[in-house]
């Protein structure tokens, strides 16, 4: 099943249909990969026991308990690199460990980072995780690089982590936390609003700002009809209140708009990206199939984002004295 594309590669769920191309990619790269994973045994490069541990794995990705991915080449012709999200833990930790690995021919080419740069988006956004720990030996200055690069950060060493080629392995152990989450609004953010209507930085394209008075009446009218075909949800960047997002009926018909807007000084820090990426999720989770997205097209930051976001332009009118660009995507 595809997750999602990146410049180089197509990254996909791995099942058992694609025994094949993962046997081929441990065949091809055993020699590269064996000073880093334990000791395996014949049966590890036969194509039955590949097809009988990705029925497995396919099993534990639809009950969400671990997530094996492969980004292939865009042809799909063979496997760049893989990723795996295992040992989920949901309830109040939310989070799993992650193991990955590239294949030699593609190393040294930056494909590792724009690999986990998407999967990680996807546990994240998609997947609903709040921690992912990654650990790897002293001596791999290059997956340690690699999780620098990425934003996780060290926690610690512990010794004789893993068995690795044979030997009891000491291993440094790195974390990295979704700093993005979003709640409902509440009659307790008066300021927030306030903050964001009368920001003219904010409302540059977005009409320009408002009163002071104008802003508090928003509120309550936002409150009236969240969760009645209209939802409003604040966006938090390490606890911070840091934005507003809202889903709508758009301009009075059948389709369903997704607006945004963000306070400055948390613009620049991927808030936008990853919590409008999770009110989109959150859209298809009630039932939403389509959804739009109206910018001026000046609006240079709101172009790029909402491309990033998979939107394709429909069409470009003029409203509210200005040329729009209107997106849409299906969920």
């Amino acid at each position: 099943m595809l997750i999602t594309k990146t410049r180089r590669t197509i990254i996909e769920s791995l099942s058992a249909h694609d025994a094949a191309h993962v046997l081929r990619y441990y065949q091809e790269n055993q020699r590269h990969l064996s000073p880093w994973e334990p000791v395996r045994g014949p049966e590890y490069l036969t194509l039955p026991y590949w097809e009988t541990f990705l029925k497995k794995a396919e099993h534990a990705g639809r009950e969400g308990s671990e997530f094996r991915f492969a980004a292939f080449t865009p042809d799909r012709s063979e496997i760049v690199g893989i990723c795996n999200f295992t040992g989920v833990a949901r309830g109040v930790f939310q989070a799993c460990f992650l193991g990955f690995s590239v294949a030699a021919r593609f190393e040294s080419q930056g494909m590792m980072f724009e690999i986990l740069q998407a999967a990680i988006d996807h546990i994240f956004n998609t997947a609903g995780l709040n921690r992912i720990m990654a650990n790897y030996m002293p001596a791999n200055l290059r997956s340690g690089r690699l999780l620098e690069r990425l934003g996780f950060e060290r926690e610690g060493c512990a010794r004789r982590y893993l068995k690795i080629a044979g030997k009891w392995e000491d291993h440094v152990l790195t974390s990295l936390v979704n700093k993005v989450s979003l709640r409902s609004l509440s009659s307790n953010d008066l300021d927030l609003v306030t903050s964001i209507w009368t920001n003219p930085v904010v409302r540059q394209y977005l009409g320009g700002p408002v009163s002071v008075t104008n802003a508090a009446e928003r509120l309550p009218q936002m409150l009236k009809s969240d969760g009645s075909g209209a939802w409003f949800f604040v966006a938090e960047y390490e606890g911070a209140d840091a934005g507003i997002i809202s889903i709508d009926r758009c301009h009075g018909n059948d389709n369903y708009e997704i607006s945004y807007q963000f306070l400055p000084e948390f613009w620049g820090k991927g808030v936008a990206y990853a919590s409008v990426r999770q009110a989109m999720n959150f859209a298809r989770s009630v039932g939403i199939t389509e959804l739009t997205a109206e910018t001026q097209a000046m609006n240079d930051r709101s172009n790029k984002l909402l491309t990033r976001l998979g939107m394709t332009e429909k069409n470009r009118l003029e409203r509210f004295g200005a040329a729009q660009i209107v997106y849409t995507c299906r969920l």
